[in-house]
């Protein structure tokens, strides 16, 4: 994750503005692309709570026109979520 944050900087510009009274770098361009974040492992429910803040905390930085944040804890979960997956890189959804 780290990686990908490192590699989305360029998406912001070097100033602050408030953004849900908040601070925020503002946006580059007018929108940022769908996100997804998917967690994966055998995971504790407490870190997979922090995963999702995280994730959300993430995606009102880079306001992405929608994002999910899921975990799955094996490809059986995954199978699951790709319905939520789907749904979420759907135009207009």
């Amino acid at each position: 994750m780290k990686a990908f944050l490192d590699r989305s900087l360029q998406t912001m510009l070097p100033y602050f503005e408030n953004y849900k009274g908040e601070t925020h770098h503002p946006m580059r361009y007018k929108h940022f692309p769908i996100w997804i974040a998917v967690g994966y492992g055998n995971v504790s429910d407490a870190e997979k709570n922090t995963f999702t803040i995280l994730a959300e905390k993430n995606a009102l930085n880079m306001r992405p026109v929608k994002y999910l944040a899921v975990t799955v804890r094996n490809s059986n979960e995954l199978v699951k979520e790709t319905g939520n997956i789907l749904k979420t890189l759907e135009v207009g959804v």
